[in-house]
Parts: structure tokens; C-alpha cells; sequence
């Protein structure tokens, strides 16, 4: 006999982390995940078959972010941010006309705002962040900026969708980049 249980489907506003910075859902829109095995297919005599094949053809993120200002840069691409100097209040991004950044990856982390731990987690292990720009300004709304992250392969995996600890309760802890036990 099957045992139904009651579930709550997961919604609600989400966060995430790039690298150990936090950014809230009031500066996040539309987030979307996306990871395609590749296939192989095989013409035999009795038809042609598809199966996956273990290869990633794609794993991205995407989401669009709502700046409060040109300086809150720096958490979407700190690998190419400057900070102020001297008597300066704020850094800058400059992209193209030959000036360098060594990209980095960055452990990118979505979790949902009011669950007390890490089970629904969608977990990137290592994300380069592409360096590409296509805002509209206008009067009638935020400062948006879409951002594409790409994950790349690690010893731990490409993505990981739950918790981060199989054997007890844990959370990801923005500050340390890491996976922790929920106290209390």
C-alpha cells in the first residue's frame, strides 16, 4: 500500500549567495536555473534510441538583479571591481579597453528567505560570472541588470539541488562559503 504524504510546494522569495555575499530577494527578479544532460542517440535495427550520456551541455544561472547603486557592482563582479581610494566614497567596473581581471569562480547559493535550513537549496559549486551588460534606463523602474552565471565542473559536482549535509539539519553559512549545522 503507498503512504501519501502531505507536501508544501516549494515558492516564496528567494536569495542568493555569490561567493560570502548575500544578496537579498528585495534586489533579485526572475531567477532560472538550468542544467541539460547531453544525449546520445543510437539507429538500430529496431528504431532509434535516445539515452542520456553523463556529459553536462549546459549549466547555468541566470537572474536579474536590481542595483541600489553603480557601487553594489562589486558583489556581482568582484573579480573586476576597484575599490575608492583616498578621499573616494565609491569604486567602479570597468569593462573592455584593455583593462584586465583574472576571472575567478564563485560558489553561488539560492536559498528561500524563511526556510530554517539548507533542503531546498539549489547549490553551485563554482560559477564564473559573465561580464555582460544590456540595461534599459528609464523612468519608470529600477536600475535591472541581467546576470548569467556559468558553472563549471569540480570534484563535488557541477550543481547541487538539497542539502548539503546528508547526515543532520545544516545551512549555508554566507560568511564562511561553507555548509554548517543549524544550532539550536
Amino acid at each position: 500500500m503507498a503512504v501519501t504524504k502531505t507536501k508544501t510546494l516549494t515558492a516564496g522569495n528567494w536569495e542568493m549567495s555569490i561567493g560570502n555575499t548575500l544578496v537579498d530577494a528585495e534586489l533579485l527578479g526572475e531567477i532560472t536555473i538550468t542544467y541539460t544532460e547531453g544525449t546520445t542517440e543510437t539507429e538500430t535495427q529496431a528504431g532509434t534510441f535516445t539515452m542520456p550520456n553523463g556529459r553536462v551541455e549546459e549549466a547555468t544561472a541566470e537572474a536579474t538583479i536590481f542595483l541600489p547603486n553603480m557601487d553594489y557592482l562589486q558583489a556581482i563582479f568582484p573579480d573586476a571591481y576597484k575599490a575608492p581610494t583616498g578621499e573616494g566614497t565609491t569604486g567602479n567596473v570597468v569593462l573592455g579597453g584593455g583593462n584586465c581581471s583574472t576571472p575567478q569562480t564563485y560558489e553561488i547559493n539560492f536559498h528561500q528567505v524563511c526556510a530554517d535550513s539548507d533542503n531546498d537549496d539549489i547549490h553551485i559549486f563554482a560559477a564564473y560570472i559573465n561580464k555582460n551588460v544590456n540595461v534599459t534606463l528609464s523612468t519608470d523602474g529600477a536600475f535591472e541588470l541581467p546576470v548569467t552565471f556559468n558553472a563549471q565542473k569540480t570534484a563535488n559536482g557541477v550543481m547541487r539541488f538539497g542539502t548539503g549535509d546528508l547526515t543532520q539539519k545544516s545551512e549555508w553559512d554566507v560568511a564562511t562559503s561553507a555548509t554548517v549545522p543549524v544550532s539550536g
